[in-house]
C-alpha cells in the first residue's frame, strides 16, 4: 500500500500496474488468518507471490446493495465457486453466499 493515499483522492499518475514499480509502495507483512481492512481511496496492490504455495484471498465489499462495486476490476455478479471449494464448506460457510454458482 502507499500509505497516506486514501486522503488525497486523486488517481495515481503511474501507469504500471506493477506494485514494484509504484513509488512509496510499502509491503504490509501478515500470517496466515490475518485480516486487513482498508478503504478502496488507499493505493494497493499485491507484490509477487515468491512461495510453493499458492496465496490465498477473500475479498469482501461492504456496502448498500445498490451501490456496487465503484472499482471496474471486481465483479456485482453472484459469487462462483469450484465444486471442490463448495463441498468443503459446512452449512453455515454456505449460508453466507445464497447466490453462489458453481463452476466445474
Amino acid at each position: 500500500m502507499v500509505p497516506g493515499t486514501h486522503k488525497s483522492n486523486f488517481f495515481s499518475p503511474y501507469k504500471s500496474n506493477d506494485p514494484h514499480l509504484e513509488p512509496g509502495m510499502v509491503g504490509v507483512q501478515m500470517e496466515a488468518g490475518d485480516v486487513l481492512i482498508f478503504t478502496e481511496n488507499l493505493r494497493h496492490g499485491g507484490f509477487r507471490n515468491l512461495l510453493d504455495t499458492p496465496r490465498r484471498t477473500l475479498h469482501f465489499v461492504n456496502s448498500q446493495e445498490w451501490a456496487g462495486s465503484i472499482s471496474p476490476a471486481h465483479y456485482n455478479g453472484p459469487m462462483r465457486f469450484r465444486r471442490e471449494t463448495w463441498d468443503a464448506f459446512d452449512a453455515a460457510q454456505r449460508a453466507m453466499f445464497p447466490n453462489a454458482q458453481l463452476i466445474d
